[in-house]
């Protein structure tokens, strides 16, 4: 108990320096109090919590945005009120928010979808393992069937993972649907219909790789490319690297370069 009162008190003291973020905080605590520690070694399967603890920082770095001389007990309250507004009963209609998992069984008018982007959907545990990947594509195709009558599919062009914004790449399962059965509304420069905008770059890169092709990865080192799979920008390759195993790479930010035989 005596470790537990001094480690509070520190993270007092903490975010009272000039110095002192939200955000420093919250990383702070979850690293001394070995809560992160504890939730990387949960199952594969069951990441949910770290997922909420790396949002918990992202929110505390939009709040060091907006109230630089925010304190933590202004912090705290602001929280509280957010949650005390979650159970309040508003006058018309709400939003029900669910994962694709609880929404098996179930069919409304209206579906949105969010965060089809490579590490959403599919998750990020999906990138090198086919079945896990099936699995993803099979709970994409349960999100799309719920919606009745209207079906909305978008993916931010930046998100803020762990209080660091940075640029999204496309889901692979966006790229694969019918575009004639879609109807594309950019409502950011950085969409993630952007095709024309840059065919010439994507077809040199399609160009340059082919299956059988050694390749040399700056992380993975020396692989042979098995499989290409051209869809514009999305175009991947599953590429087996000497030690490495498999990986499956955008080549557009796969940074490949070719190995002469």
């Amino acid at each position: 108990m005596g470790n537990f009162v001094r480690l509070i008190e520190s993270f007092r003291k903490g975010r009272e320096g000039p110095l002192g973020t939200m955000r420093g905080l919250m990383e702070d605590v979850i690293r001394r109090s070995g809560i992160e520690q504890m939730l990387r070694k949960v199952d594969p399967g069951e990441e949910e919590q770290l997922a909420n603890v790396e949002e918990l920082v992202s929110a505390a770095a939009e709040y060091d945005k907006e109230h630089p001389e925010g304190s933590l007990d202004e912090y705290l309250s602001q929280v509280s009120l957010v949650s005390d507004a979650d159970h309040m009963a508003g006058a018309g209609g709400a939003v029900m928010l669910m994962t694709l998992h609880a929404a098996k069984g179930l069919e409304f008018p209206v579906v949105a979808m969010i965060g089809l982007e490579e590490g959403c959907l599919p998750h990020v545990r999906a990138q090198n393992d086919m079945d896990q990947l099936e699995e993803e594509r099979r709970l994409c195709f349960v999100g799309i069937t719920r919606a009745q009558e209207r079906l909305i599919l978008s993916k931010a062009g930046r998100r803020m993972i762990r209080g660091l914004s940075g640029a999204t790449v496309t889901s692979q399962f966006l790229a694969q649907m019918p575009k004639d059965k879609l109807r594309v509304v950019n409502l950011a420069e950085d969409s993630w219909d952007q095709s024309e905008r840059r065919q010439d770059d994507v077809q040199e890169i399609e160009g340059e790789f082919q299956v059988g092709q050694a390749v040399r990865h700056p992380a993975f080192g020396v692989g042979k490319i098995l499989e290409l799979s051209k869809t514009g920008t999305n175009t991947r390759a599953i590429v087996e690297f000497r030690g490495m195993g498999r990986k499956t790479l955008i080549l557009e930010y796969a940074r490949l370069e070719a190995v002469s035989s």
